[in-house]
């Protein structure tokens, strides 16, 4: 993979959390038990975003370990 395609797989995976937050709490209406809690979107982003930074962290120390 090119670096433009990197970067653009790490912008799509930031910009697809929202949908996918949505989604989640909108699969929660058809649970029995469970409920739509409008308040979870916000967490549910900034998990996903955590996990997206952590990743290319963890890329960006793994190419300069490489290069040594």
């Amino acid at each position: 993979m090119v670096n433009s395609q990197r970067r653009s797989f790490g912008n799509s995976g930031a910009l697809n959390a929202p949908v996918v937050s949505i989604c989640d709490q909108l699969s929660k209406i058809v649970v029995p038990g469970r409920e739509f809690d409008i308040t979870d979107i916000p967490f549910d982003v900034m998990g996903y975003l955590i996990g997206i930074l952590f990743v290319y962290v963890a890329r960006h120390e793994w190419h300069k370990f490489k290069q040594r």
